[in-house]
C-alpha cells in the first residue's frame, strides 16, 4: 500500500491498528502536509487531499459565479428549490452556499 496514490495523496506508511481494527495511513499530500487516512478511504477515494483541495475550489472563478448568482436569486426572493434546480444541485446544497456566504459576512 506504501506509494499507493489517491487524489493528491499518497501513503508513506501505515500506522499501528488503531480502535475498532481500522488501519490508518500517513499520506503526504502534494503540497507537503500529512494527514492520516484510512485504508477504506483510500481506496474508496473518498480523501483526495490534506484539504488544500478543497481550498482551492473555493477560489475558482466559476464557482464563485455560481455562488455569486445563486446569493442574488435568493436575494431576489427567489424560492430555494427554485434555485436548486436551475443549477441542479440539491436544496440542502443551496442552504449550505447561503450558511457559508453568512459566515463569511460575520
Amino acid at each position: 500500500m506504501t506509494g499507493y496514490v489517491s487524489g493528491k495523496l499518497t501513503a508513506v506508511r501505515r500506522l499501528r491498528e488503531s480502535r475498532r481494527e481500522v488501519f490508518l495511513w500517513v499520506c503526504r499530500c502534494e503540497c507537503g502536509k500529512t494527514k492520516l487516512v484510512s485504508v477504506a478511504d483510500l481506496h474508496q477515494k473518498k480523501v483526495k487531499s490534506c484539504g488544500c483541495l478543497k481550498a482551492e475550489r473555493r477560489n475558482d472563478p466559476k464557482l464563485v459565479k455560481r455562488r455569486e448568482a445563486i446569493l442574488a436569486l435568493h436575494t431576489q426572493g427567489v424560492a430555494i428549490m427554485a434555485i436548486a434546480r436551475q443549477f441542479d444541485i440539491s436544496r440542502q446544497r443551496v442552504y449550505q452556499i447561503l450558511e457559508q456566504y453568512k459566515e463569511t459576512e460575520e
